[in-house]
């Protein structure tokens, strides 16, 4: 459980681009489940849920700015022994 802070940048249309963030963990909501965390690592993988949405403007021939948001969920399972991502599935979608 945590939250990301992102700071203000330009995206290229046809490009990525590394962001910096700040990441806060909530450890207090992680500890009151952790008979469920240590299961999971006995097991040998974590599965994990990320969730993002990212508003934004959207600039179309340098002329028109339309309000845009990107949101993201992904489900990933990490192997323990490993420590290599085994699966992942993403759903992506942007709203103007």
């Amino acid at each position: 459980m945590g939250d990301a802070d992102l700071y203000p940048g330009l995206i290229p249309s046809k490009g990525t681009e590394t962001l910096p963030s700040r990441l806060t963990i909530q450890v207090d909501q992680m500890a009151a489940d952790m008979s469920a965390l240590i299961i999971d690592v006995l097991a040998g993988q974590i599965v994990l849920e990320t969730r993002t949405r990212i508003p934004g403007r959207a600039t179309f021939l340098k002329i028109f700015k339309k309000h845009a948001v990107a949101t993201s969920d992904c489900r990933f399972t990490i192997d323990i022994p490993s420590l290599k991502i085994q699966s992942q599935e993403c759903k992506n979608m942007t709203k103007f």
